[in-house]
């Protein structure tokens, strides 16, 4: 059991929900600065990955808690 591992499947919801933000923004950045495909892919990836862990934490932990009180589980 390795934490990063662990943290990166219980956000896996929000950073496939968060993913397609980044994809745009890039998008734009690409078409106006002419950026080299591989800049364009890492940005994705890196903007998608934090983006993703910044809404589990901000929205998604504390939803989960509202939810679930009273219940046992993991967020509880």
């Amino acid at each position: 059991d390795w934490p990063p591992l662990r943290l990166l499947g219980d956000a896996s919801y929000s950073i496939y929900l968060w993913q397609f933000i980044p994809y745009w923004l890039m998008r734009g950045v690409e078409a106006r600065f002419h950026t080299p495909d591989w800049v364009f892919v890492v940005g994705v990836f890196v903007a998608g990955l934090v983006g993703g862990l910044v809404v589990h934490f901000a929205l998604e932990r504390p939803l989960l808690k509202v939810f679930r009180r009273g219940t046992p589980g993991r967020y509880t």
